[in-house]
């Protein structure tokens, strides 16, 4: 792999500003002089904030002053602040940086990978103060990733594809949010601003929307909990094959893989699965991933119906 000029404890240690240009324009080389790229140089700007966060916020600050929008230094900054030990007083001053710098939004999977942790892990967690300086976050890098064309017809797993682009990861984050913001409260209905984010990636029909609604039918069951008419309207509707093929396809392969189910949501989602199984196992001729979730799905599903009339059968005496 590629290596760094620089250790981490260098780094930290270093006259940034006299070697910016160097860590900007560093490229690794083998004994041939063939370039091996920077990854190198990236993870170790990313060690060097994880053992002192003071150093990414150095770092940023210069890179924003020199108008390094692109760079890939900024993957290096933000991988560290995750793992790095933020305290309320850091995460406002990385808001504030993002939503003052738009440029920034360039680093629309990185900046979301960010939010998605700050909701998701227990260290470092997004505080109260910070919600709705999230929210506007998370909301401006969905509309600067509309620009973003990568749209793709040949994807064979869509949940990986999902987690691994910026509209997956922005799913997860309102997700998340609801369920430290709300869920942990008392309350499951979800907000107005959280709900129109949802049902804003529910009919877009760019890329970033598609994945982010195959994050969201992974998450049927937890929505389901939350408002089980909105998710009747809006999300299980995802599920059925007759809507609209390609879109079931995906949200079947999102539920498949990470779905979770109550008997009160088998009611309605049964029904479409019987439909979604019986049109690819009978008339496909190649089995791809969805098809075989579909089939371990089906398994699974008749030993629960066995193991339901099993339990009926026993309630009748037999």
């Amino acid at each position: 792999g590629s290596e760094s000029p620089h250790s981490p404890e260098d780094l930290i240690a270093m006259n940034l500003e006299a070697n910016l240009q160097t860590l900007l324009t560093w490229k690794s080389e083998n004994k041939f002089g063939i370039e091996r790229g920077r990854s190198g140089l990236i993870d170790a700007v990313e060690k060097a904030i994880e053992k002192d966060s003071s150093f990414g916020f150095k770092l940023s600050g210069l890179l924003v002053a020199n108008q390094q929008w692109e760079t890939g230094l900024w993957e290096g900054v933000l991988r560290g602040w995750i793992k790095s030990g933020l305290n309320e007083s850091d995460i406002k001053k990385i808001m504030s940086l993002f939503l003052g710098n738009k440029e920034l939004h360039r680093q629309t999977y990185n900046i979301s990978d960010l939010l998605l942790a700050l909701v998701s892990k227990k260290e470092p967690r997004l505080p109260e103060s910070c919600y709705d300086d999230a929210m506007s976050l998370a909301e401006s890098l969905w509309d600067a990733g509309k620009e973003i064309r990568k749209d793709r017809d040949d994807v064979n797993d869509w949940l990986t594809a999902a987690i691994n682009h910026h509209g997956g990861r922005l799913a997860e984050f309102w997700l998340h949010l609801h369920s430290q913001q709300n869920v942990s409260a008392g309350t499951t209905q979800f907000p107005d601003r959280i709900r129109k984010n949802l049902e804003l990636f529910l009919s877009d029909d760019s890329y970033q929307g598609k994945l982010a609604r195959v994050i969201i039918s992974s998450q049927s069951q937890f929505i389901f909990a939350c408002s089980p008419e909105w998710a009747i309207e809006h999300v299980i509707r995802l599920l059925d094959i007759d809507k609209n093929e390609a879109e079931a396809q995906r949200a079947w392969d999102g539920y498949l893989s990470w779905g979770k189910w109550s008997d009160e949501l088998l009611q309605h989602i049964r029904p479409l699965f019987q439909k979604i199984f019986k049109k690819f196992l009978l008339c496909s001729q190649r089995l791809g991933i969805v098809e075989w979730r579909l089939c371990w799905g089906g398994f699974c599903w008749r030993k629960l119906k066995k193991e339901e009339k099993r339990k009926r059968q026993k309630r009748k005496g037999f």
